[in-house]
């Protein structure tokens, strides 16, 4: 998909509705997952202009970064350092074995 996007083949809307799916495998705990997040991010930026990517990007990463105000959605350095720590193997196996996720949220 990223290279498709460095392509220019995606419009905006399907743009921003790939990042909302793809943006959360920053927290996987495999590393391989966290760097092809931060490619098609980057991808995605380099596509936009840079108020675009902040109006539409910015927003969705957010979450998932350790920083605000991250500028530079199209750097790699600076997004690999701002991304948060990836959510351990163990509670991510946990929660895939889960059987019923509703109980998890259950007090």
């Amino acid at each position: 998909m990223t290279v498709l996007c460095i392509n220019g083949l995606f419009n905006l809307r399907f743009l921003i509705s790939s990042l909302q799916q793809i943006v959360p495998f920053i927290a996987h705990p495999n590393i391989w997952a966290r760097y092809g997040s931060v490619g098609f991010i980057m991808a995605a930026a380099s596509q936009l202009d840079d108020i675009d990517a902040l109006c539409y990007i910015a927003p969705v990463v957010q979450p998932f970064l350790k920083y605000n105000n991250i500028l530079e959605l199209d750097n790699k350095l600076v997004l690999l350092n701002a991304i948060s720590d990836p959510i351990p193997r163990s509670v991510l196996d946990c929660v895939m074995k889960q059987q019923d996720l509703d109980s998890l949220f259950e007090w």
